[in-house]
């Protein structure tokens, strides 16, 4: 199942785990995608972290790096 980083929408908010005593905590955690946690995103109660998105760019940016980098060794090399 796939997993999103969640963290509660503001500060002071418990956010309890479904079928626990445990709160979500302020930071995020990460959690399995389910229908509880998405509804809770629906209600406004929970966040996909920042944090999240922002590893995925600097991946996607590091794969168009690498291609752009591989592209002009190429070049270069049938150039000489």
């Amino acid at each position: 199942m796939e997993s999103i980083k969640i963290k509660p929408a503001s500060e002071g908010l418990k956010v309890p785990f479904p079928m626990s005593r445990n709160f979500l905590k302020e930071k995020g955690q990460t959690v399995e995608k389910s229908g509880y946690w998405i509804r809770r995103l629906k209600e406004g109660c929970v966040v996909i972290c920042k944090e999240e998105k922002k590893e995925e760019k600097k991946e996607e940016i590091k794969k168009v790096a690498k291609k752009t980098i591989n592209k002009k060794t190429i070049t270069s090399k049938t150039e000489v």
